[in-house]
């Protein structure tokens, strides 16, 4: 392990590692596309993939992986990216408040960021073994996170609106068909008060009273 890290933070370009510090903190909750990050950096394949592992080994950033073991959808196979800490990632991106990362379009993306960071402190904090994923297929039919433990899954879909709308159910209830009965129940995280159940086995929690507490 210590060799590894040795092998990983032999950094040739320091200046192009500072910029992939900034691009992966502006495409926190994205699928990662190292195709795309190594346009933009003008370095190879291998040398911003090694950059990533480094950022990784040293918890600047997370891979949550996609979901991948139904049967019958095409399904996204790529990682999702996350950076560990927000108010780093908001520094870098220069959004200094709420309505910087609105106007820059991020909102959704650093408030999926945050809950992301707070499942994985909290699976870190369980005696039973959790896995944190994201369910997409390649039409577009997406679930933020499925929390699993073994084969039951949760599904975890993330809004920053005070209120949720029968559409922000579409992802969750493409899941839920795919995946059967592996999904016990379904979470709609918002930045309403109150809870608001959607349905059987489906309930709107606000994010503050679920992961705050």
């Amino acid at each position: 392990m210590e060799r590894d890290l040795r092998d990983l933070a032999n950094i040739e370009h320091l200046t192009d590692f500072g910029r992939l510090l900034v691009l992966t903190a502006v495409r926190s909750g994205q699928i990662l596309n190292v195709a795309n990050l190594s346009g933009e950096l003008g370095r190879p394949h291998m040398t911003v993939r090694r950059y990533l592992d480094l950022l990784a080994l040293t918890y600047q950033i997370s891979l949550v992986p996609a979901y991948t073991t139904n049967v019958g959808l095409r399904l996204v196979k790529t990682p999702k990216l996350y950076f560990t800490d927000t108010g780093l990632a908001c520094y870098l991106s220069g959004a200094s408040d709420w309505n910087a990362l609105a106007r820059q379009g991020r909102l959704g993306p650093m408030l999926e960021t945050w809950v992301a960071n707070e499942l994985a402190k909290w699976i870190a904090a369980q005696s039973e073994d959790f896995r944190l994923y994201f369910w997409r297929t390649h039409s577009g039919q997406e679930v933020d996170f499925l929390l699993a433990r073994g084969e039951e899954l949760i599904a975890i879909e993330v809004k920053a609106a005070r209120h949720v709308e029968h559409r922000d159910l579409a992802g969750i209830e493409a899941c839920e068909q795919a995946l059967g009965k592996r999904i016990r129940f379904s979470l709609v995280l918002y930045g309403g008060r109150e809870l608001v159940a959607l349905g059987p086995r489906r309930l709107a929690v606000p994010y503050a009273a679920a992961l705050l507490d």
